[in-house]
C-alpha cells in the first residue's frame, strides 16, 4: 500500500514517469497481486510480515507492472515521455523480456513457466 500511495503521490506531482509505473503501477496491478496469490495459494509463508516466495517473484512483477503501464500509455498515446509510441514500444518489449529472464528462478515447474509466460504476454501485447 505503501508503494502505491508514493507512486499517486509521484503522479500527482508529475515525478519521474517510470518511477510512478513502478511504484504506483506494478506493485499495485502486478506484483502485489502475484505475492497475495503465492500467499493465499499456500506455497509460501509469512514470517512477521515478511513472506518467503520463491526467487525474485516480486522483480518479476515490478517489470511486468512498468511493461503493463507501458503498454497502457501506447494505448491512450501517452507515450511522450518515452520518445513515441516505437520507443514505448520497445521499452515495455524490454521490461517485458527482462521479467521473464526471471522466471527460471521463481519456478522449475513447467506448466507454472507457461502460465507466467502467458501472464507477461496478455498484459504487455493487449488491445485495450
Amino acid at each position: 500500500m505503501l508503494d502505491t500511495a508514493m507512486g499517486q503521490i509521484l503522479d500527482i506531482e508529475k515525478g519521474e514517469s517510470l518511477t510512478v509505473a513502478k511504484y504506483k503501477t506494478a506493485q499495485y496491478s502486478v506484483s502485489g497481486p502475484l505475492i497475495l496469490g503465492a500467499i493465499l495459494g499456500g506455497g509460501y509463508h509469512l514470517e512477521g510480515v515478511k513472506a518467503h516466495l520463491p526467487g525474485d517473484l516480486e522483480k518479476f512483477g515490478e517489470s511486468l507492472g512498468i511493461a503493463f503501464q507501458i503498454q497502457d500509455d501506447i494505448l491512450d498515446g501517452e507515450v511522450n515521455w518515452l520518445g513515441g509510441v516505437n520507443s514505448a514500444k520497445k521499452e515495455a518489449e524490454r521490461y517485458k523480456n527482462r521479467a521473464m529472464k526471471i522466471v527460471p528462478e521463481i519456478t522449475k515447474d513447467k506448466k507454472m513457466s507457461k502460465l507466467l509466460k502467458h501472464l507477461a504476454e496478455s498484459l504487455v501485447e493487449r488491445a485495450k
